[in-house]
C-alpha cells in the first residue's frame, strides 16, 4: 500500500505542531506528515512535490488559507483538503466547497473529530489512486492500439514488461515482491507480453534485479520505464517490445531501463525483404559465395537492430521453402524443418541451422525441376505440395519459377486447357475424397489438403463441388 503524504499548514507553530502530534500518535499505517508554518513555503514545496492531503488554517498572513487552496487546486487538483480554523463563517465554507473541500472543522476541535475526518480523506485518496492507476492502464493501452483518446491531462505512467513465456516462472515472484514493498499495480497484456502498470511515485529497478538474479536461464529480458508522459505510451511500449528481443541476439538475461537505452533505428520490413530476395536469386543462380555473403549481412543487420526473431525465422522459412520445392523435398520433410527452425531460441542456433542448410544445398547443387514444360513442372509441384496452404500460382511465380504471375497463369492455361487454380482445387478435392473414404476425420482431411488455416472454406468448396458436406460425404461412403 502506498504512503499517504499529509501537509499541515498553520502560521501558529504551536497549533501546527499540536495537530502533527495528534496524527503521529495515532500511528496510522503508511502515513507521512509534513508541517509548514508559512503558506508561501507550502506553495513552493507543492511546485515540485506530490501531496495527498492538505490540512490548513484559513486566517494566515501573506497567503490566506482560501488563497492557498485556490493555488493547490491548480497545482494538484486531486489533493484532498481539510480546513481547521477559528473562523467558521458560512461564507468561508461556501468558498472552500468550490474547490472540493468536504471537511471544515472549527478550532478547537476534539482529536477524534480531526482523526475521523483524516481517515475519511485518506480512504478517499487511496480509492482515487486505484482509479487513477486503472485510468492510466486504459489510456496507455488506448494509445498503443491507436484508439481515439479525447482527454487525458498531464499524466505520467510507469510500467515493466516481459514475454508471456516467462510469466509462469517469474509472475508470482514479481507479484509477491510488489506486495511486499506495498506498491500498487495492475497487470495487463499486449502483443503476447505481460505488462505491469504501477504508480510513478515508485521505483522498481532494485526489485526487478532481485527477481532476475533468481532466474536460472539466460534468455529473460525485462524492460521498464518510469515517469513517462502518457501521450508517449505507444512509442515507449513499442520500444519496450523491440528490446525484449535482446536475449535472442546476446544470450544474456537483463533488466533494461528504456530511459537509459538508445532508441535503435529499426530495419524496415522492405529492407530485409530486399536482402532475402537477393539471396533467393543467388541460390537460383547457384552462386553460393554471394548467398553466404548476403546471409552474413542479414544476421549483422538483424543483430544491430534487434530485428524481430519471429519475422527473421519466417523470412528464412519462406526462402528455404522455395528452394526445397525445387529440390523435390516432401511436404513432411519441409514441415519437420519448419518445426525445428521455429523452436530455435538464439541467433547463434539460427545461424548454425541456416549454415547447415546452405552446405546441403551446395552439395546437392540444387536439383532443379527437369521437365521442359512449365505447366508440367507446376503440376509436379502440386503433386508434392498440395497439402501446404501457401501453395498458389503467385507463390510459384515469385519463389520457384521467378516469372510474372499473370504471364505464368496464361502459359499454364494455354498448355493445360484450364486455369491453375482449377487444377489445384480439383487435385486437393480428389485427395480429400480419398482420405474421407479411408475414414479420416474432417479436420484431419482439411489439414492434409491445404486448408489447415481455413477449415470453413474447405467445407464450403467441398460441398460446392460434390453437393455434400465432407461429413455427409464420409457418412454416405462408409455406410
Amino acid at each position: 500500500m502506498e504512503t499517504i503524504k499529509v501537509m499541515i499548514v498553520d502560521d501558529e507553530e504551536l497549533n501546527a505542531d499540536g495537530i502533527a502530534e495528534i496524527i503521529t500518535q495515532e500511528q496510522i499505517p503508511h502515513l507521512e506528515v509534513i508541517t509548514f508554518y508559512s503558506s508561501l513555503q507550502a506553495v513552493e514545496y507543492l511546485l515540485n512535490n506530490k501531496i495527498d492531503v492538505l490540512l490548513t488554517d484559513i486566517n494566515m498572513p501573506q497567503l490566506s488559507g482560501l488563497e492557498l487552496i485556490n493555488q493547490v487546486h491548480s497545482l494538484q487538483p486531486d489533493m484532498r483538503i481539510i480546513i481547521l480554523t477559528g473562523y467558521g463563517s458560512l461564507e468561508y465554507a461556501t468558498e472552500a466547497m468550490k474547490y472540493g473541500v468536504r471537511y471544515f472543522l472549527q478550532k478547537p476541535c476534539m482529536p477524534k473529530q480531526l482523526l475521523d475526518a483524516l481517515n475519511e480523506v485518506i480512504k478517499e485518496r487511496r480509492h482515487l489512486n486505484q482509479l487513477n492507476l486503472m485510468e492510466l492502464k486504459h489510456l496507455a493501452e488506448s494509445f498503443f492500439y491507436e484508439e481515439d483518446v479525447k482527454e487525458y491531462g498531464e499524466n505520467e505512467f510507469s510500467f515493466f514488461i516481459y514475454s508471456n513465456e516467462f510469466h509462469k516462472t517469474i509472475g508470482a515472484k514479481l507479484t509477491k515482491e510488489l506486495k511486499k514493498r506495498e506498491i500498487e499495480f495492475l497487470v495487463g497484456e499486449i502483443e503476447k507480453c505481460t505488462i505491469f502498470y504501477y504508480l510513478s511515485r515508485y521505483s522498481v529497478a532494485t526489485l526487478l534485479e532481485t527477481v532476475l538474479a533468481s532466474y536460472s536461464g539466460d534468455e529473460l529480458v525485462i524492460c521498464y520505464l518510469e515517469h513517462s508522459p502518457i501521450e508517449e505510451a505507444k512509442k515507449k511500449m513499442e520500444q519496450a517490445l523491440h528490446y525484449l528481443n535482446w536475449s535472442f541476439y546476446h544470450q544474456q538475461k537483463k533488466v533494461l531501463c528504456l530511459e537509459a537505452e538508445p532508441e535503435i533505428k529499426q530495419t524496415t520490413t522492405g529492407a530485409m525483404e530486399t536482402l532475402f530476395s537477393r539471396v533467393k536469386r543467388s541460390l537460383a543462380e547457384e552462386d553460393y559465395s554471394q548467398s553466404k555473403e548476403l546471409l552474413e549481412r542479414i544476421f549483422l543487420e538483424a543483430r544491430s537492430t534487434i530485428f524481430s526473431p519471429t519475422r527473421l525465422k519466417k523470412a528464412f522459412l519462406s526462402m528455404f521453402f522455395s528452394v526445397f520445392v525445387t529440390q523435390g523435398k516432401s511436404f513432411a520433410e519441409i514441415s519437420d524443418f519448419e518445426t525445428q527452425l521455429l523452436a530455435l531460441s538464439t541467433s547463434r542456433q539460427l545461424k548454425k541451422c541456416v549454415g547447415e542448410v546452405m552446405e546441403e544445398l551446395e552439395e546437392a547443387n540444387l536439383v532443379i525441376l527437369k521437365s521442359n514444360s512449365i505447366a508440367e513442372n507446376m503440376n509436379l509441384i502440386v503433386e508434392k505440395y498440395y497439402a501446404d496452404p501457401r501453395l498458389t500460382l503467385k507463390w510459384i511465380a515469385e519463389n520457384v519459377l521467378f516469372m510474372n504471375v499473370e504471364h505464368l497463369g496464361r502459359v499454364y492455361q494455354k498448355e493445360m486447357g484450364e486455369k491453375f487454380s482449377t487444377h489445384l482445387l480439383d487435385f486437393r478435392l480428389n485427395k480429400a475424397k480419398r482420405l474421407l473414404e479411408d475414414g479420416r476425420k474432417v479436420y484431419e482431411v482439411a489439414e492434409l489438403t491445404g486448408y489447415r488455416d481455413n477449415p470453413d472454406y474447405f467445407n464450403k468448396v467441398f460441398k460446392k463441388s460434390t453437393g455434400l458436406t465432407p461429413l455427409k460425404y464420409s457418412k454416405t461412403y462408409l455406410k
